[in-house]
């Protein structure tokens, strides 16, 4: 209904519905343009719209037009316009007025004559560069040259040029010949050999990264600007064949591999959907908002992840790391080594306070912390508080909005009582963790095994991280307070220590 759609300061919709008759087209579709007059303002009218040929960027417009009287109160014209039009594009005869003090995110791109050797006529947007202008001559009798205002502005896709990625290539060839160079390996040598835990980890890992880089091979893959992930192989082999056809003249053929290109497109895209709906159902929330980022957009295509088939599962490896856990009485140095990768809070960060320090560890360090993780949930989860719902298993947002309102509105039925409710956000909880204040919490209102809290203890404590930003990693800085984030042991031990 027209008049369900609505802005503030718009009047009613002017709608133009597309005609089947005249157009030709089955589908329906057309075009609504809402406008609204600036109140006070001196021959104002705004309108938003949507143009044909804008970048993919810019899905509509909001266009001011004006026009200012010589003789009017610039100041007044200024303030009004800046009022009503904050965020679209202004132009129009300004005479004598200038907005570039009222609207400071705004910019000026008409830099030739408009009368005379007079620019007066003016466009404004918020948008920097995005058009540069060229003087032609007046329509008619009018004293006022025309302008021509031209893109300046390059879409994504040409501005981004394709990027050549290396990646390796863990197919199932590979993989076989990983784990054939694994067992041909005597682990037991590496334990002989060793004088401590942390030596013995530094060898066996410094061994499986030597394996991979020399049995795994390592392919170039292009990715463009506009690269969808459910593009495949076959998909590209047909839109080569069609182009190839197209400049044969064959009709016939192009006709059934347009059919063929739009049958292999539904198909990737319900692959996708599927994989989707699997990452969520394996509780895989990070990779599923990923996948849902990239369907929406929200994603930047040109350089978004690549995925490979399969990965080894090097069996071989199982007893080694076995008795690793069964010796590390404290965690070795290397296992303690964390990246620091800045993530944005917010789209347009600022401060320090807008990124999100997620720290990446090592896979086996995270698979051991698995294991302390069940066992150290076992004692503490039937001691914590019932009303605890952060970081536990089958609880989330909406249990604690239903228990809060079922406990206010049972307060709130008798006569007489009222309710007072205090939020408190602790800004980097992580960061606030203090190991000894958590060993003695552990120790006392837990009665934790004294082994398992050093354990933890040592976990906490002499950590080594280092910060990497676009590639380049900063030097080792040696940290023993706080907890960092991703690690998989962090959420429980925050639960404990507040």
């Amino acid at each position: 209904m027209d008049s369900d759609l609505g802005l503030y300061g718009f009047g009613s919709a002017v709608r133009l519905d597309r005609d089947a008759t005249t157009t030709g087209k089955c589908t329906g579709g057309g075009r609504e343009n809402l406008h609204g007059r600036c109140r006070n303002a001196y021959g104002g009218i705004t309108s938003l719209t949507s143009v044909g040929k804008l970048p993919c960027e810019f899905p509509q417009l909001f266009v001011t037009l004006v026009y200012i009287h010589p003789k009017a109160n610039s100041n007044n014209a200024c303030e009004i316009i800046s009022q009503v039009t904050q965020s679209l594009q202004i132009l129009g005869d300004m005479n004598n007025c200038s907005l570039s003090k009222t609207l400071r995110d705004f910019h000026q791109y008409v830099t030739c004559p408009t009368r005379q050797n007079k620019t007066l006529d003016l466009c404004y947007c918020s948008v920097k560069n995005a058009f540069k202008s060229i003087p032609l001559p007046p329509l008619g009798s009018s004293d006022h040259n025309c302008v021509h205002l031209i893109h300046s502005y390059q879409t994504a896709l040409k501005r981004l040029k394709p990027e050549t990625v290396y990646i390796k290539d863990w197919s199932d060839d590979p993989c076989l010949a990983l784990q054939g160079c694994l067992e041909c390996t005597d682990l037991d040598m590496f334990k002989d050999s060793c004088s401590d835990i942390d030596e013995l980890t530094d060898v066996i890992s410094s061994w499986v990264s030597y394996c991979e880089d020399t049995v795994i091979p390592i392919k170039a893959v292009k990715v463009y600007p506009n690269s969808k992930p459910w593009v495949t192989k076959s998909l590209k082999g047909l839109l080569r064949e069609k182009n190839r056809v197209f400049k044969e003249g064959n009709l016939l053929v192009l006709h059934k591999l347009q059919k063929d290109i739009k049958r292999e497109i539904r198909v990737g895209k319900l692959k996708y959907k599927d994989k989707l709906e699997t990452q969520l159902k394996m509780n895989n929330l990070g990779s599923a908002w990923d996948s849902m980022k990239t369907i929406v957009g929200l994603k930047d295509r040109g350089k978004r992840k690549l995925e490979f088939n399969s990965i080894p599962d090097p069996a071989q490896l199982g007893p080694i790391f076995y008795y690793t856990f069964s010796l590390a009485l404290s965690l070795p140095s290397l296992w303690k080594q964390s990246v620091v990768v800045p993530v944005a809070k917010i789209s347009r960060p600022q401060t320090l306070n807008d990124f999100r320090p997620v720290a990446l560890t090592s896979l086996i360090a995270k698979s051991f912390e698995k294991l302390i993780k069940a066992e150290l949930l076992v004692k503490v989860e039937p001691l914590l508080d019932p009303y605890q719902f952060t970081y536990r298993a089958k609880r989330g947002v909406q249990d604690a909005t239903i228990t809060l309102l079922n406990l206010l509105y049972k307060h709130l039925e008798k006569s007489g009582n009222h309710a007072r409710l205090l939020f408190v956000d602790f800004s980097s909880a992580f960061n606030t963790i203090q190991p000894h204040i958590l060993t003695e919490k552990l120790l006392n209102n837990f009665s934790l095994d004294p082994s398992l809290t050093g354990w933890l203890l040592d976990v906490l404590t002499q950590r080594v991280q280092r910060v990497r930003v676009n590639k380049v990693l900063s030097g080792g800085l040696t940290s023993s307070t706080g907890s960092p984030q991703g690690c998989v042991l962090s959420p429980v031990v925050h639960t404990v220590h507040q």
